[in-house]
């Protein structure tokens, strides 16, 4: 990680910064479910999806669900997921 605050860019440190919490949070709750960092990527991207979709401004508004969706591509998705699955591990080991 470098770049922004640690992180590859602004877009993933932000990303990271408003919603690694709920993610982690998340995790913790899955954590028994998952085997891999596939099976976390599908949550992430799960999870954006629905934050995206939680805000019924955008979808009246093109130019800013364009903005959003230019937004979520310049996200290190890989990143995040490593992230979060080093939560999950961390997670297993403290509670087996």
């Amino acid at each position: 990680m470098s770049g922004y605050n640690g992180f590859k860019n602004w877009a993933t440190w932000n990303f990271a910064l408003w919603h690694m919490d709920n993610l982690i949070e998340d995790a913790q709750d899955y954590a028994d479910d998952v085997d891999n960092g596939y099976d976390v990527r599908e949550r992430v991207l799960r999870y954006w999806d629905m934050v995206k979709d939680g805000h019924a401004e955008l979808q009246d508004v093109t130019w800013l669900n364009d903005v959003v969706d230019s937004y979520g591509e310049e996200i290190d998705w890989d990143e995040i997921v490593e992230l979060v699955w080093d939560n999950v591990l961390s997670y297993k080991e403290q509670n087996q």
